[in-house]
């Protein structure tokens, strides 16, 4: 399987069972996973190998329902797997609604997800 088709696995089987096995089988070690919170008092913007990534997916899903996520499309380029896409999430504790485009940007190293950014501007969501 190459990488992409990796990807749309990882992808597919978040969007359609909540579920990350497949993304925590192929991250490295030290994976460094970025992401833009929707508040920095809430969480971290860097976090730094599996363990943590895990405390990321953790305190997201105490916060945070997604409702719905699509992966719209799929680019490469010069090392890079480009994900864009669009999600609906609600928080849990206020009720607070948001729709989104995303970008997620993959970089690999021996075969295993070795660094994950995501950005999504998600300004005004109240967590």
């Amino acid at each position: 399987m190459d990488q992409l088709d990796l990807i749309k696995k990882i992808f597919n089987e978040f969007i359609q069972e909540m579920q990350t096995t497949l993304l925590f089988d192929n991250l490295s070690d030290n994976v460094m996973w970025i992401t833009s919170p929707p508040s920095p008092e809430l969480w971290n913007t860097h976090y730094q190998g599996k363990a943590a990534v895990q405390e990321y997916f953790e305190k997201v899903g105490q916060l945070i329902e997604t409702q719905e996520m699509k992966c719209l499309n799929f680019f490469y380029n010069e090392g890079q797997y480009v994900i864009f896409g669009w999600e609906k999430l609600r928080a849990k504790r206020t009720g607070d609604t948001l729709e989104a485009y995303w970008t997620t940007i993959l970089e690999f190293e021996n075969k295993k997800i070795a660094k994950v950014i995501i950005i999504e501007n998600v300004a005004g969501f109240k967590i």
